[in-house]
């Protein structure tokens, strides 16, 4: 279930950010040692810290999860190496993040995926509230402004519960039901 729990956290960061180019697993991407670093700015990406789980019934699980979010921008300094205003952006960034994340809280059904589960028994908790705990701001001069922001919310896997799987297998027959196109019918 942590691809569902990163697929939400990067649906609400890009449904409510404009202009980000690059949303995507944190990778170290913007790290300055690395020989094939690719980035673009704005940058905004995920990263989930380690995760102790514990058993709350046959099949499903539930953990307290810290996720760094890193905030990038390409940085804008004059000669005596003082912040140009229009770095105030990355500022910004940081904001629009925390808003964007500040009590976000979804149900499976926040997933296109699952959107059939919507209103139903079987929409169950992704994720709780999520509550930023920690902020490192950028302290360097260097050609990226780079924040991070923690945020810790409880998240839930029923990835093993058999209920669980029955419904996403209907799930998935029904779309794929529903993507089926049958030929016009042509006469001869």
């Amino acid at each position: 279930m942590l691809k569902e729990v990163y697929k939400a956290i990067k649906k609400a960061i890009g449904d409510q950010i404009d202009g980000i180019n690059d949303l995507d697993w944190y990778l170290g991407q913007y790290d300055q040692d690395g020989d094939n670093t690719l980035y673009t700015t704005p940058a905004v990406y995920i990263e989930f810290q380690p995760m102790d789980w514990e058993q709350l019934k046959v099949g499903v699980q539930a953990c307290n999860l810290m996720v760094s979010i890193h905030a990038v921008n390409a940085s804008l300094y004059d000669t005596d190496q003082r912040i140009l205003d229009a770095a105030s952006n990355h500022l910004e960034l940081e904001n629009s993040v925390y808003r964007a994340l500040q009590g976000f809280r979804c149900m499976l059904s926040y997933l296109p995926e699952y959107a059939g589960l919507a209103g139903g028994a079987n929409d169950r908790v992704l994720l709780e509230s999520m509550v930023r705990q920690r902020t490192y701001p950028d302290h360097d001069i260097n050609r990226l402004l780079v924040s991070v922001q923690e945020f810790k919310t409880r998240i839930y896997d029923y990835s093993a519960e058999p209920q669980y799987q029955e419904v996403i297998a209907n799930l998935n027959l029904t779309a794929e039901k529903a993507t089926i196109v049958e030929p016009p019918f042509r006469s001869l």
